[in-house]
């Protein structure tokens, strides 16, 4: 570091001599031989960094010196077999009733409390004195994005005042309390109201991670609004649930209980530390606001679930090693379709914990990837002009008998009941499309969808040919049941008399659809963005599927099940949609559908308020009118906040980094006025562009949704403006003069 600091106030010497005759020519050859070797020195140091950060990774952070298997997570349902028959009990019927003021017996919690203390002093025998769990925190998902984590040391005093060191009470287990002044409320409280409240969600089990024991949470106000992403989602889940089993009621005369179900596909980009350091862009929003892509990059196709570096595939390895220790397993893992683009995602779980899980996932996986020497990006669209990342959201419903509500199914019941639930979908994206947009709708998300990567903000159903056929023969008088209508899959042949022939799906999947059928069991929300919490699209999901399926429950009572079936396609299957959500045409076809199209957030937050979605929402139980309120403002809050800090570091980037190096390289073309005059040109543009940007922030408007809309409109097309410039200066600098790594050294760093 000091060579390169010393070789850089060299260089700046250099730049100032005036270039004049053989002793300019040699000057010049002089300054590009000590920019070449500051390149070179700077380049070794990063290898070095790499290799010394490879080498000295620490992954075993779970030391074991018994020799036996170290139990990482630990379940309600291994808790309850080792209480007493009483509180055994008691939690059962806590668990089962739905009632929300049901409290737990105190003997029960302390009889918890015991169990999960017994399990922690166990494990800190086998893990050794230097590896001790020390503390617990309890894990909650704030309205910001990322986790929250509140720890308190496991230590308490008796009544001698000695302190006992180990021991886990019942109330930190259960419950918290604790300053969310500084969290974002959306204007539930004011300013001098300062206390929040944490309390275990006993379904989702705990965790060891790292040091604590961790405790997946609810967050909420002294008033009991909820200020995090996970309660509303645990509401939607006994919404739904409690409408799915009356229409199973209604339509075989079966009790079933029933859940929500999630499975996260989780995309993201590495990008080695030394870089990302050197990049404030990067550092400050999570994407590059300016740089040339290289003359290749994703085009030929060539990276996706192809080869990944060493220490990715090392990384890999490791984090599904530690996530599978928690019983989180992320069974799919590989390459994506941009360079250093990657995904891995787990097996279908209850959408609490499946939620739990990423949130985990995210926050234990950057501290992974900074052992390596990495950085992570979630966000987006880290990198113009190349692949985003989404978070595509596997959803569907089923009972606790394991029974698929979205399987075909093989019997007339089955089809029938499919078909029923089916039409909800359908009912649901139709009336509520709005709502699932707010759903996806951020800063980083608008940058994706609709740019020919991701669905569009379009919201529609993809159902597939054979089962939009059927749902077209219903509508013309047909019956909901036509055999082997529906599972008709064919043998797919290879061709070759070593390959074996398979089953295929009866439809083929539609990447271009933001909820297409899936896999013959589930739905797909492909619009859901890779930096998001899933837990608020799920909980939309959940609620307007809900909301339909009580609209059906209601027409069966009064038709039957095939006429009300027959009906809510009928009026709503112009979301149906299965052609190519990419193409040109698809919007404007979709206007004369009179489907919503708000390409943008602060578009898309404004219907939030809409009373239609107020009392939705309150009828579940699920947000108060405040609360949804509360979601916008933080919603818009973030949208805005998001832009103008990009669009200042935009600014101090060309000012304080390109634009001083685009004047020390023009004093390199004194001598030839034809280059120097191109290069005075570009600048010009440069600054002209930039001054434009500056001012345009000067002048945002202070109402919130009129800021969105002029950081949308204005903002958004200075600052590409600026890109378009400073990329043009980029392609004809000295590659030695750019100051900043480029986007060829950001997406090949691996190479």
């Amino acid at each position: 570091k000091t060579i390169i600091k010393k070789t850089k106030q060299k260089t700046k010497k250099t730049m100032r001599v005036k270039y004049q005759s053989k002793e300019a020519k040699q000057n010049m050859k002089n300054q590009k031989e000590i920019i070449k070797t500051s390149q070179m020195l700077k380049q070794l140091l990063r290898n070095n960094y790499r290799s010394n950060m490879t080498a000295t990774t620490q992954h075993d952070t779970t030391t074991n010196i018994t020799g036996k298997k170290i139990k990482h997570s630990l379940r309600i349902e291994e808790i309850i077999p080792k209480l007493t028959e009483q509180a055994q009990k008691d939690i059962q019927t806590f668990l089962s009733v739905k009632e929300k003021n049901d409290m737990l017996q105190k003997t029960t919690k302390k009889e918890i409390a015991k169990v999960v203390t017994e399990w922690v002093k166990e494990t800190n025998k086998r893990r050794g004195e230097h590896n001790q769990i020390k503390s617990t925190a309890h894990m909650w998902a704030p309205l910001r994005k990322g986790c929250g984590l509140k720890r308190e040391g496991m230590v308490k005093l008796n009544e001698e005042d000695q302190l006992i060191e180990g021991e886990i009470s019942a109330s930190i287990l259960f419950h918290t309390e604790t300053d969310g002044s500084s969290h974002p409320t959306g204007g539930l409280r004011e300013t001098s109201q300062a206390a929040a409240y944490m309390s275990w969600d006993i379904r989702s089990p705990l965790m060891l991670v790292s040091d604590y024991v961790c405790i997946p949470s609810s967050f909420v106000s002294f008033h009991g609004h909820a200020l995090d992403h996970k309660t509303p989602l645990l509401r939607s889940q006994d919404a739904v649930g409690a409408v799915a089993a009356e229409t199973i009621k209604l339509v075989t005369g079966e009790d079933r209980v029933v859940r929500s179900n999630c499975g996260w596909e989780q995309e993201f980009f590495l990008v080695p530390t030394d870089i990302w350091e050197e990049r404030s862009d990067l550092m400050n929003t999570g994407r590059a606001l300016l740089g040339a892509l290289p003359p290749k990059h994703q085009q030929m196709s060539d990276h996706y679930m192809c080869k990944q570096s060493p220490e990715v595939e090392k990384l890999f390895q490791d984090f599904e090693a530690y996530a599978k220790e928690r019983n989180i397993a992320l069974n799919v893992g590989h390459a994506e379709v941009a360079p250093t683009q990657h995904e891995f995602s787990p097996i279908y779980t209850l959408g609490s914990i499946s939620a739990d899980q990423n949130l985990l996932v995210m926050h234990e996986f950057e501290n992974y990837a900074e052992q390596y020497g990495f950085k992570v990006l979630y966000h987006e669209k880290p990198y113009a002009g190349i692949n985003g990342s989404g978070k595509h959201t596997n959803w569907s419903l089923e009972t606790t008998k394991r029974e698929g509500l979205y399987t075909f199914g093989n019997t007339k019941m089955e089809q029938e009941r499919f078909m029923v639930f089916l039409a909800g979908v359908v009912r649901a994206l139709d009336m509520h499309g709005d709502m699932l947009r707010a759903a996806v709708a951020t800063a980083s998300n608008d940058h994706r969808l609709g740019a020919q990567e991701a669905p569009p903000a379009i919201i529609s159903l993809y159902t597939g040919h054979t089962l939009e056929k059927h749902v077209k023969a219903i509508i013309e008088g047909g019956e909901l049941y036509v055999e082997g209508s529906l599972n008709a899959s064919t043998m797919l042949s290879f061709g070759s008399s070593s390959v074996v022939p398979m089953k295929k799906a009866p439809e083929d999947r539609n990447r271009t659809a933001p909820f297409p059928y899936s896999g013959g069991n589930r739905f797909e929300f492909r619009a859901v963005g890779s930096s998001q919490n899933v837990s608020w699209p799920l909980t939309v999901i959940n609620v307007v599927i809900a909301d339909a399926m009580d609209y059906i429950n209601t027409l069966i009572k009064e038709k039957g099940v095939t006429e009300a079936v027959r009906d809510v396609f009928a009026k709503h299957q112009r979301v149906i949609f299965n052609g190519d959500g990419y193409s040109k045409e698809w919007p404007i076809e979709a206007v004369k559908r009179g489907l919503v199209n708000n390409r943008t957030t602060p578009e898309a937050l404004r219907v939030l308020t809409d009373e239609k979605n107020l009392a939705l929402f309150e009828k579940y139980n699920v947000f108060t009118r405040d609360e949804l309120t509360a979601r916008q403002q933080v919603g818009i809050e973030d949208y805005n906040g998001t832009i103008d800090i990009e669009a200042e570091t935009l600014i101090r980037m060309i000012n304080q980094s390109l634009v001083p190096a685009t004047v020390r390289e023009m004093a390199m073309y004194k001598d030839d006025d034809e280059l120097y005059a191109e290069k005075k040109t570009l600048l010009s543009n440069l600054r002209a562009t930039t001054k434009k940007l500056a001012n345009a922030t000067t002048a945002v408007p202070e109402d919130l949704f009129e800021a969105g809309m002029y950081y949308a409109n204005t903002i958004l097309p200075c600052m590409e403006n600026v890109r378009e410039a400073a990329n043009a200066i980029e392609l004809t600098m000295d590659k030695h003069q750019y100051p900043f790594p480029t986007m060829e050294e950001i997406i090949y760093y691996q190479h």
